[in-house]
């Protein structure tokens, strides 16, 4: 059986990594903010539809249940983006974690109070408000995991270097 769900997924993934690299031809950076947007996309579904069910089936107040639902989104993220968008990483995976989950507190600390910003001052609905809070914290945290949890940011250092004028 796990042979089976082995060559299914690298059936499936093989058309997704060559999309996601644009062919091979993307630098790493963009290949991982794709990635990184693909992955928080996919549990970003997970978060909405969980907290659809939590308010309109369970009657949680919305706000608890976005929490709720971001720790479970965030941590599905997590193992996601260890396993794919950042599998070279040279981090330790526990305190890789750790690092993963204090910025995801930061995140639903700013998902939750940018939601609640969205919802009773711009009285947009709380589902169209989580969609937007999404792009905006989730640029936040790709910036701070690509530096510090997943220690890349080295990939990113020839972008920086002034190029030397010739006397």
């Amino acid at each position: 059986m796990t042979f089976i769900f082995n060559l299914l997924m690298k059936k499936f993934m093989e058309p997704v990594n060559l999309i996601t690299s644009l062919g091979g031809r993307s630098p790493i950076y963009i290949t991982r903010l794709t990635r990184y947007g693909v992955a928080g996309g996919l549990t970003l579904v997970l978060d909405i539809v969980l907290l659809f069910i939590l308010v309109e089936f369970l009657g949680i107040y919305y706000l608890l249940a976005a929490g709720t639902t971001y720790v479970i989104a965030h941590s599905t993220n997590y193992f996601i983006q260890r396993n794919w968008g950042f599998k070279e990483s040279k981090s330790h995976v526990f305190k890789g974690y750790v690092y993963f989950i204090f910025f995801g507190i930061l995140g639903i600390f700013l998902t939750v109070s940018l939601l609640a910003v969205a919802v009773e001052k711009l009285e947009l609905n709380y589902l169209l408000g989580r969609w937007f809070v999404s792009i905006f914290v989730g640029l936040v945290l790709f910036v701070l995991n690509y530096n510090i949890t997943f220690k890349m940011g080295k990939e990113l250092s020839h972008l920086f270097k002034r190029v030397k004028k010739k006397k």
